[in-house]
């Protein structure tokens, strides 16, 4: 399926070498301004005060009108290259070259912390180039993708996207960590799953994410079920059946959902019926690609169909 930085806006403090002018024309902008394009704006705009304020000892008043034109003008501009990014992200997204549109998001991020738009999709391309390299490589991706995820709690709390991709990123996350570390991400999956499907019931990929946690939790091996006991009181019920049922209402929610059916045809084949798992495997080769995932669950469907037969 489809988290570096401080998302706390920044508080621009002046330089004060140079020219008086440049101090004296941010003070004009309120002390403590809070700006999401970072300090470079406020920097520009003094540098283009303190050009006019050398050798010039009146006029201060004018001088910090300059200031504030300086200011919103640089501001304007950091915001055009905000937009430019974004679109080229999600250009690069929608073409399923997520490292490109992970790139654009990161720079766009830099420059503007609190769009929560532009955080959910850095989010989803962090996770997304992860599982493009399936490997040990795909590590400290998910480990950025879940602190961008828990920025995004911070922000936008009361969207049922968040608490799934807070749900994925930690669960992504965990298939890579051992012990204690493995245990306590896997249970934040189960928590932030209900937490998008109680925000909005109609969610579909949160269910599907719920049903690859009980079948993983239902077939986890005795070591990491006593570590998980010992250490943090042992993990949620999980058991097929209730994978089953989370992937079916999954199905139920968007018949689209390639993923949910992938996972709801795994499923059948742990459960020992490779006749239902045949059928699943068949619809997700009848779902039209929407998802960078999407051609690597066909693939899989279609080796796993030559195996258990037609």
């Amino acid at each position: 399926m489809e988290v570096r930085e401080n998302v706390a806006m920044r508080r621009t403090q002046p330089e004060t070498g140079g020219a008086d002018g440049c101090l004296k024309g941010s003070e004009a902008m309120g002390e403590g301004y809070e700006s999401v394009y970072g300090a470079h704006v406020a920097d520009i705009a003094c540098r283009g005060v303190g050009l006019c304020v050398i050798g010039v000892s009146s006029g201060m008043k004018r001088l910090r009108r300059v200031g504030l034109v300086w200011f919103f003008l640089a501001a304007g501009l950091s915001l055009a290259g905000v937009e430019d990014l974004v679109a080229k992200g999600d250009a690069a997204f929608d073409a399923f070259d997520n490292r490109s549109a992970m790139e654009y998001y990161r720079e766009a991020y830099r420059q503007s912390p609190r769009d929560v738009r532009l955080l959910t999709r850095l989010t989803w391309a962090c996770n997304n180039v992860g599982e493009d390299l399936d490997s040990k490589a795909s590590e400290p991706y998910f480990e950025e993708a879940v602190r961008y995820a828990e920025a995004l709690g911070t922000l936008a709390p009361e969207r049922a996207e968040t608490h799934f991709l807070l749900a994925i990123s930690s669960g992504n996350l965990a298939l890579y960590k051992g012990g204690r570390e493995k245990v306590r991400l896997s249970r934040h999956v189960e928590r932030d799953a209900k937490r998008a499907i109680a925000i909005d019931p109609g969610y579909s990929p949160a269910y599907a994410a719920l049903g690859v946690y009980y079948r993983e939790v239902a077939t986890l091996n005795w070591a990491l079920k006593l570590l998980a006991k010992s250490l943090l009181g042992g993990l949620p019920d999980g058991t097929l059946g209730m994978a089953e049922e989370m992937f079916l209402t999954a199905i139920e929610k968007d018949a689209a959902n390639a993923y949910a059916h992938y996972q709801l045809a795994v499923t059948y084949e742990v459960m020992k019926e490779p006749r239902k798992a045949a059928v699943y495997y068949r619809k997700v080769l009848e779902i039209p690609v929407a998802d960078h995932q999407d051609p690597v669950f066909q693939r899989q469907a279609r080796a796993r169909l030559a195996v258990i037969g037609k």
